[in-house]
């Protein structure tokens, strides 16, 4: 296809010239300054016409006059887990009505830190990130994320945070075993040293306790994220002369579900 045959774009100019406007009005609408400068009015009529011709704002160009991209980070230790699929899927439902995409991204070292938030902090490429069960390895780095991240599922005295009430959740997991008839429940967890992670455990503990069921280590077991180490874990718990029979799975670990359910087939 030549020049003279590609297809015209429509511009701001154009949009403003559909609209009756100023071009500026235009550019305020879209670049999300229109809040006391542009009338109702206006900015309906404005959005009126540039969905008639077709307009999309350059994303580049916008970034480049506003200092900002609308773009946010929803970083998470394992982007394979449908869990997170969830999460994402909610956060965009919160963030397109404000204009902002979010994209999910993987952190599990500092090298990963390095690569998806510094770098994309110092490009400004990313305009705000929500960590999920990630805390920042490096005291450094809570000053350039202040103002820029929120903590989910994990606590700071640097940064807000969102605290779910993933001990209750747990409990109540327990408990629906103990009614199923199952005294012998194993803990199958994640093996990253965050918050949550301990905090599940100690659920577990406290409703043995409180059952007045024995805690017993050969049950307790932890993995990273890979289906490797996941196998490995689990077989570990159930190819026991006494294996339990019901398991307390932490979030991430789907993986250990698949030799759970081997094993007690092959039984």
């Amino acid at each position: 296809m030549t020049d003279k045959e590609a297809p015209y774009s429509a511009t701001s100019v154009d949009v403003a010239r559909r609209a009756g406007v100023s071009q500026s009005a235009v550019s305020l609408v879209f670049g999300g300054k229109a809040a006391g400068r542009v009338g109702k009015r206006t900015q309906e009529a404005i959005l009126h016409a540039a969905r008639e011709l077709g307009y999309r704002p350059n994303s580049a160009a916008r970034t480049l006059r506003s200092g900002r991209s609308r773009l946010l980070v929803l970083a998470v230790p394992d982007v394979s887990n449908p869990y997170f699929a969830a999460v994402l899927q909610g956060a965009e439902q919160a963030a397109r009505p404000h204009g902002y995409s979010v994209m999910l991204a993987s952190v599990r070292d500092e090298q990963d830190w390095q690569q998806v938030i510094l770098d994309a902090l110092s490009s400004r490429s990313v305009d705000g990130f929500l960590f999920f069960s990630i805390y920042p390895p490096m005291e450094g780095v809570h000053t350039a994320l202040r103002g820029k991240a929120v903590l989910i599922d994990a606590s700071s005295r640097e940064l807000p945070s969102l605290q779910l009430d993933i001990e209750a959740g747990v409990r109540a997991a327990m408990m629906h075993l103990l009614q199923l008839g199952h005294m012998k429940i194993a803990h199958l967890a994640a093996a990253v040293e965050a918050e949550t992670f301990h905090l599940r455990h100690k659920a577990y503990l406290d409703v043995l306790q409180a059952e007045g069921l024995p805690a017993k280590a050969a049950y307790q077991g932890r993995a990273s994220f890979t289906i490797a180490d996941a196998c490995q874990a689990a077989h570990g718990i159930l190819d026991r002369p006494d294996p339990p029979s019901g398991a307390d799975c932490s979030r991430g670990d789907r993986l250990l579900l698949h030799p759970w359910q081997t094993s007690h087939r092959a039984r």
